[in-house]
């Protein structure tokens, strides 16, 4: 391979690379965003014993949600940390490149769609990793 291609390619890689850490960090601040929205609703103070169902179930349902982000911004870190370390867009199963449109799909993924499936069916020695919240 040329010089030339050379440089092409790594600036082409690069470019990519930034269009990935973009997309990861909006996606982040969004979910940041809406969990700083949801904590109202966990802080609903005194409610009437009728009204106290429906709380609690916004509140249950809040919860899980925040569970479910947190899980999320656990994943995009990961995804940021795999991009800072030149190992993003490769499956942390099969070591594999991950399908382009995959990641354009779910950008914090760590795996492949095979392994994903593998890993959720339990078929993996590797523990399973949220990957869509």
């Amino acid at each position: 391979m040329s010089y030339l291609q050379d440089v092409s390619r790594a600036a082409a890689e690069s470019a990519e690379s930034e269009h990935y850490s973009k997309l990861l960090a909006a996606e982040k601040a969004r979910i940041e965003s809406e969990l700083r929205c949801r904590l109202d609703v966990l802080h609903s103070g005194q409610v009437p014993m009728e009204d106290q169902a429906p709380v609690l179930h916004e509140q249950f349902v809040s919860i899980r949600f925040n569970n479910l982000a947190y899980e999320k911004i656990k994943a995009i870190d990961a995804a940021l940390e795999r991009l800072s370390r030149g190992e993003y867009g490769i499956c942390e199963e099969c070591e594999e490149p991950i399908s382009e449109k995959r990641l354009k799909a779910i950008p914090w993924t760590g795996y492949c769609l095979q392994c994903q499936e593998s890993l959720a069916n339990g078929n993996s020695s590797q523990p399973f990793h949220a990957q869509a919240a």
